[in-house]
């Protein structure tokens, strides 16, 4: 088994699909030339995410922050038929254009993973800004618990809205960009992911 299947072996995953048909999610794309016509298949997202996690839970874990206690992520995705008829789901990636009706919606709880485990090869530049993201909700609930009076925080539940942007260079096939308020207005609902982090 390798590290991807290990990896994802340790979630517990909920998908839920919008669409009824798998030929509707491929009518309404329109075709990208380049380096935008990249596409990025779900599982290549969820291994740099969960290296992320990963990355989170081992700071966590070294600066004495609160640890994840469950994790969320939302994703919009389309299908996408071969030449063979197979069928493939695929990230939405920034700047594609697609029809509210051809977009399917994942919904994946997943299991935060033990600090030290593991992280998938060539993942740190693709998922460091994420877990930045990430540990920065955790370095806030860190700082909550010293005011004074003491905040008896007993959970925080923040969420992360990004986009996969396939425009990169250098070798890298894709990056995660978290939505900020730069570039809030150039991104549509649709190619928009969201993770949701739970701390205790």
């Amino acid at each position: 088994m390798n590290a991807i299947n290990r990896s994802l072996s340790t979630m517990w995953i909920v998908l839920t699909f919008s669409a009824l048909v798998a030929v509707s999610a491929c009518s309404g794309v329109q075709k990208k030339t380049g380096q935008d016509n990249i596409r990025i298949q779900v599982e290549e997202l969820l291994n740099q995410v969960q290296a992320a996690l990963i990355t989170v839970q081992d700071t966590a874990d070294s600066d004495k922050l609160p640890k994840l206690d469950s994790v969320t992520l939302k994703l919009s995705a389309q299908f996408v038929t071969k030449g063979s008829g197979k069928v493939d789901l695929y990230v939405l990636s920034f700047g594609t254009e697609i029809s509210e009706a051809a977009t399917q919606s994942i919904s994946l709880k997943l299991t935060p993973p033990e600090p030290g485990t593991p992280k998938p090869s060539s993942a740190d530049d693709i998922s460091k800004p994420l877990a930045n993201a990430i540990l920065s909700a955790a370095r806030g609930a860190a700082k909550a618990k010293k005011t004074k009076p003491i905040l008896n925080l007993t959970e925080l539940t923040a969420s992360f809205k990004f986009v996969v942007d396939t425009s990169g260079s250098g070798g890298v096939k894709f990056t995660i960009v978290p939505v900020t308020v730069e570039i809030g207005g150039k991104v549509s609902k649709a190619a928009t992911q969201e993770i949701i982090v739970t701390f205790k």
